[in-house]
């Protein structure tokens, strides 16, 4: 009954704001708005005064009358500049969280109940005036017995039902306006709310966030430009985090940070270092790095250093999605637009019927005239809009984490311009993305990926004749009227991974042999032996590199 009622709210908000214009261009689009038409909320839009904003304003207005949960949905949503127009996505992106702080006694039962003892007993005191209230949870200062300065993190009560039911509402929802409406299916409505269901799980669960958050500052110590606060955890559960309290300064408060003696042109490149270190190097990034959650450090000004608190969104990208980022930026900087379009073909981001020089052709129109501009005035953050622009164009499908990563570039360029106007992303970013790729390619690197799966294919190696025997009686007990080129290429395919399985084999085996005989001066006493051991060493690493590139 209250899955209902709220869903009769929703209709209510909807019908009431006149959102229904943002279907307009679906057609179709007539089954879900003339419906609308017969509710008293959509006649009463005429007699208030939201019929005086535009319809960019009015969703904004909706999502904050539906609550907590939807303002996060178009947080969300403002990062989805690949299916929305940008004036909308810019208006989502001013909506803020004005949610007022529950009880502080409910905090410290919420508190003690979770730690399982009396709070006193290891408090010496919490503040009863929460630092930050949001929609998911609230924060509120303490110290802890030993002296230790600390805040807590507490979920707000009940937020989990509230969650799971407007979750259940939106996935109802985003299912049928794709039954009903096929052209809707153009922009992922089931697939964003999938996302948006993983994102707000996972601010609700604070084992992840903490989890996340150990795992930057494990990644931070090997650098001086971040810090990240150390989690207590044996006084954190799902529902309350224990961290160290940080001192700092909003990033975008870029004159109180230059008063405190710090150098504004290398905080802002060093935003840029952490960036492209968290993403190729650590291949773990802070994807919700906005001034509310990165300060710079006021305990050591001069560090040029700042500090990130609330790690529950992070982003990843693994090896073939930092691959395609490395040749499309390689082939861009060549303007060789064929290969950048030909990139987006193999990776699926476009459909196979898309023409690959009408593609092309719009990407060099986008990027072209940026080469006769100095690399210091180039901003990438319109480059990324304009490439998503596009992408809704030629109805292009994004990785989820793709778009957490031109979120969190455009966040960075933005901050860091405020702090120092010439700041060049490209300047900075380019010579650690190159070292990146060396190393990726380099000897050592593909030794490394060899000794961590060399013993898994010599594992696999006595089971290549049950796979084959296995993969011939499917065959045999086929239907009958398979088609005989099937059957053909499903031998060809069997052939070629028998073949890969023993050349990936012999080359590994040879690789590890020339490389443990070079490790053992022992094994080297005579230097024929040295010898064939370094040419069994050098075609070992030939071959494999051939091979993977190959592959």
């Amino acid at each position: 009954m209250r899955a209902f009622s709220r869903l009769l709210t929703i209709i209510h908000v909807f019908s009431f704001y006149h959102l229904d214009e943002l279907l307009k261009p679906l057609p179709q689009s007539w089954l879900l708005r003339w419906p609308l038409k017969l509710l008293p909320s959509y006649w009463i839009f005429y007699l208030a005064d939201v019929k005086k904003h535009t319809l960019n304003e009015r969703c904004k207005l909706a999502l904050i009358q539906l609550g907590p949960i939807f303002i996060k949905l178009g947080q969300l949503l403002a990062t989805r500049r690949d299916l929305l127009e940008d004036d909308l996505a810019n208006e989502l992106e001013t909506l803020t969280e004005q949610v007022p702080p529950f009880d502080a006694a409910v905090a410290k039962l919420i508190l003690q109940q979770e730690l399982g003892t009396k709070i006193n007993d290891i408090f010496k005191h919490i503040d009863e005036e929460a630092l930050a209230s949001a929609s998911i949870a609230q924060v509120h200062a303490a110290e802890l017995k030993s002296g230790e300065q600390v805040v807590i993190k507490i979920i707000r009560p009940g937020i989990e039902k509230i969650v799971a039911r407007d979750l259940a509402l939106m996935a109802f929802v985003a299912r049928k306006i794709e039954q009903w409406i096929p052209a809707s299916r153009l922009f992922f409505i089931e697939a964003l709310v999938a996302n948006y269901k993983e994102v707000i799980l996972g601010e609700i669960n604070l084992h992840r966030e903490a989890a996340n958050t150990i795992k930057f500052r494990n990644n931070a110590l090997k650098h001086p430009y971040l810090y990240i606060p150390r989690v207590y955890l044996d006084l954190s559960t799902r529902k309350i985090m224990t961290m160290e309290r940080i001192y700092g300064i909003p990033v975008n408060q870029a004159d109180k940070i230059a008063a405190q003696g710090t150098d504004l042109k290398q905080l802002a490149e060093n935003g840029v270092k952490i960036f492209f270190t968290q993403v190729f190097r650590d291949n773990f990034f802070h994807a919700d790095m906005h001034p509310g959650n990165i300060f710079a450090n006021t305990v050591n000004p001069a560090a040029n250093q700042y500090v990130s608190v609330d790690c529950a969104i992070a982003g990843t990208l693994n090896k073939d999605d930092q691959l395609f980022i490395a040749q499309q930026v390689i082939a861009l900087v060549q303007k060789n637009f064929s290969k950048n379009a030909q990139l987006f073909i193999d990776a699926g981001w476009v459909k196979k019927d898309i023409h690959k020089e009408e593609l092309a052709l719009r990407l060099q129109k986008i990027a072209e005239p940026l080469f006769d501009q100095p690399m210091s005035e180039i901003d990438f953050a319109p480059i990324l809009l304009e490439l998503f622009a596009m992408a809704r164009e030629f109805h292009i499908q994004i990785n989820p984490n793709f778009l957490l990563f031109q979120k969190t570039l455009i966040h960075i360029e933005g901050l860091g311009k405020q702090l120092y106007p010439q700041l060049n992303v490209w300047e900075i970013g380019k010579p650690l993305l190159e070292e990146w790729v060396k190393e990726l390619i380099s000897p050592t690197m593909l030794f490394s990926a060899l000794k961590e799966n060399g013993p898994l294919l010599i594992q696999q190696l006595p089971e290549l004749p049950s796979l084959l025997y296995l993969a011939l009686n499917r065959l045999k007990h086929a239907d009958p009227m398979l088609e005989v080129n099937h059957i053909y290429q499903e031998l060809i395919a069997l052939r070629k991974e028998q073949s890969r399985s023993k050349r990936t084999l012999f080359f590994a085996v040879a690789l590890l042999s020339g490389a443990y005989l070079l490790s053992n001066p022992a094994s080297l006493h005579l230097a024929t032996f040295s010898t064939s051991s370094l040419i069994l060493a050098t075609i070992g690493f030939s071959l494999l590199g051939l091979h993977f590139l190959k592959k």
